[in-house]
């Protein structure tokens, strides 16, 4: 089957770096990609494996941009649309309308869609897409059931969806000693001194404030000698947003 994924965007990110071990890992089916901006990190990847990778450069919405997509998608005659994230979801939902036998799925992989979590556009383009999946999307895709029940709470359909986790390499993400003894050794820390890290960029939908209240709490419980590691962008002194929150958490060294 052919299965053409819409996604915003193939920048360094989480449902960016699923949908790259998807594409990778199925040997079944024809997989073509359409990134509504340029190639970014995995548009060259793929590319170099075969993928075959389409760039619209749709920075703000425009009208020959949505028929030269929909044009792009006629010609593949793909037999499963599946749209990544709310912006590409809700494009897909109305390119549904002009294609005829080709399923339209959804992936959501964000919990939080809170007011002060997101802008205002997305804030109501999220609720607008709840419309949607009533008539046009065949199965949301939520990668736990915590988004599954968080999106169903605001009006999304709750008789289509299915919850595929995200999932980890075990063969890449495993424990390994020696990695860990050069790190520490980097870092300068003693061989009892405990490390915590966050991998993520600086976004209010990743809950850095959340994870520095847990600090701060390890922190007044007696654990003053702990180290955290914070990586990802936005992960440096120029982020005064990051340093006021150290400070009111006192993590700061």
């Amino acid at each position: 089957m052919k299965i053409c994924h819409l996604i915003t965007g193939l920048e360094n990110g989480g449902a960016e770096a699923v949908l790259y071990r998807l594409v990778l890992g199925d040997n079944e089916n024809k997989h073509i990609i359409i990134s509504l901006k340029d190639l970014g990190f995995y548009g060259p990847n793929l590319l170099k494996n075969n993928i075959e990778v389409y760039s619209i450069n749709f920075s703000s919405f425009s009208l020959f941009k949505f028929i030269k997509l929909l044009k792009i998608i006629k010609e593949i005659k793909p037999g499963i649309l599946h749209c990544w994230m709310y912006h590409s979801n809700l494009i897909g939902a109305l390119l549904s309308f002009f294609l005829k036998n080709t399923k339209l799925y959804w992936s959501i992989h964000n919990l939080a869609i809170g007011f002060k979590q997101l802008n205002i556009f997305t804030f109501f383009l999220v609720r607008l897409s709840a419309f949607f999946t009533y008539f046009c999307v065949e199965k949301v895709v939520y990668v736990s059931e915590a988004t599954l029940l968080k999106h169903c709470s605001i009006g999304f359909r709750k008789n289509n969806n299915v919850i595929i986790h995200n999932g980890v390499n075990t063969l890449i993400y495993k424990s390994d000693s020696e990695r860990k003894i050069k790190i520490r050794n980097n870092l300068n820390l003693k061989r009892d001194q405990i490390l915590i890290g966050m991998v993520a960029r600086y976004d209010p939908v990743k809950e850095h404030e959340l994870f520095f209240k847990a600090i701060n709490i390890l922190i007044k419980k007696g654990y003053k000698d702990l180290k955290v590691l914070l990586i990802g962008i936005g992960m440096d002194n120029e982020n005064n947003k990051l340093i006021h929150l150290l400070n009111k958490y006192e993590i700061r060294d």
